[in-house]
């Protein structure tokens, strides 16, 4: 429904949802068991990669403004829900690739300020967001300046009002700009940057659709560590959330992720070759074209982050070298047979042009003869 590439899709769409709205049923609770003012804000937006977005109703220091952070597709009836709740008051944007939906949502409410770190702003598209955070050194409010400067420690504000309640944490490594959203010491909104696997059992990140630094990306997290900063649910963009049983859990989670990401190599994965390799290896059934594109089109560092959905294997030290050394030695036969076949063609091209040449000149020699 949400995936562009078609890698999760109905086989035959059941008839219950074909007589009802896919939004029937939004904003949903984030937990059902905790009465909390945190929902699932839309369906995941196509425009977003099946990206998750969501909603704070009535916080802020009145206990009555509105935020969403990301954005799902601008809904008629979801855009409806929030009028007759007062609106909304700020668009906060964990990172650049998840904007497509903020001319709309800000059509539909002209005094909301949208908010992104000042690295990630692409073009010319946000130039007109009114609130651009600025900086990796501690703050105590945003900024509506462009300019950014680095440092070691990353910057930690608030916006106006939602102060005691509201942390935003430069996180860089997935983009430039990515940030993290605390809210009220229990919600981590993380964008792309974290999330929990089932397979590692904890939380882990993406490797493969890393498109900054691998390297900063552990940064970010070791100084998550560091404050340390308190969290039980982690509410991703792209990933599975999770809810933590303790704070301290929730460290424990964190730093077992940090340990693993050192066994992947530092790098990243340019954006646009990944969305080829996505393409191509989702909506292809030959084996031997995804095999290519693992192997042609992705970075080394990224291809060795690709799952493994063997159930034998998944999860598995020998499963994952196995795996590896199959598509290294795959890439080698598949670079031999394209020499080959160039210096096949080559030599056929020259033998045929030699032989092709002495006719000419055979029967031009007959000729004048």
């Amino acid at each position: 429904m949400a995936c562009p590439v078609h890698a999760i899709k109905w086989v035959k769409r059941p008839r219950e949802l074909k007589v009802r709205p896919l939004t029937e049923g939004y904003p949903k609770p984030v937990s059902v068991e905790e009465k909390e003012n945190v929902y699932l804000a839309g369906v995941p937006s196509k425009k977003l990669f099946g990206g998750a977005s969501y909603l704070i109703l009535g916080g802020g220091k009145g206990k009555d403004k509105n935020m969403l952070i990301d954005t799902p597709d601008c809904d008629e009836a979801l855009v409806q829900f929030l009028k007759e709740r007062g609106g909304l008051e700020y668009i906060v944007f964990t990172h650049k690739d998840h904007i497509a939906c903020h001319r709309e949502w800000k059509q539909a409410f002209p005094d909301v300020q949208r908010v992104m770190h000042a690295d990630d702003f692409p073009g010319e598209d946000t130039l007109e967001f009114e609130i651009k955070l600025q900086g990796s050194g501690d703050s105590s409010s945003g900024s509506s300046s462009s300019s950014s400067s680095s440092s070691s420690a990353p910057l930690v504000c608030s916006l106006p009002g939602w102060e005691e309640e509201l942390q935003l944490i430069h996180g860089p490594g997935h983009t430039p700009g990515s940030i993290y959203i605390i809210y009220k010491d229990t919600y981590l909104f993380t964008g792309d940057s974290l999330h929990f696997s089932r397979v590692e059992g904890h939380l882990v990140g993406f490797r493969l659709q890393c498109w900054e630094s691998w390297s900063r990306q552990q940064s970010s997290w070791r100084q998550l560590l560091l404050r340390p900063f308190p969290f039980l649910h982690v509410l991703p963009g792209h990933g599975e959330p999770h809810r933590f049983a303790s704070i301290k859990e929730a460290h424990a989670s964190l730093k077992a992720c940090s340990k693993w990401a050192q066994k992947l190599p530092d790098g990243f994965t340019p954006m646009r070759r990944f969305r080829l390799w996505a393409m191509t290896r989702t909506t292809s059934k030959r084996r031997w074209l995804r095999w290519v594109v693992d192997n042609t089109v992705l970075p080394h560092g990224s291809k060795l982050a690709i799952p493994l959905y063997s159930q034998e294997e998944e999860g598995k030290e020998g499963g994952r070298k196995a795996f590896l050394d199959v598509s290294s030695s795959g890439a080698v036969v598949v670079m031999v047979g394209v020499v080959s076949l160039l210096v096949g063609v080559g030599v056929g091209l020259v033998a045929a042009g030699a032989a092709g040449g002495g006719g000419v000149r055979g029967r031009r020699g007959g000729g004048r003869r």
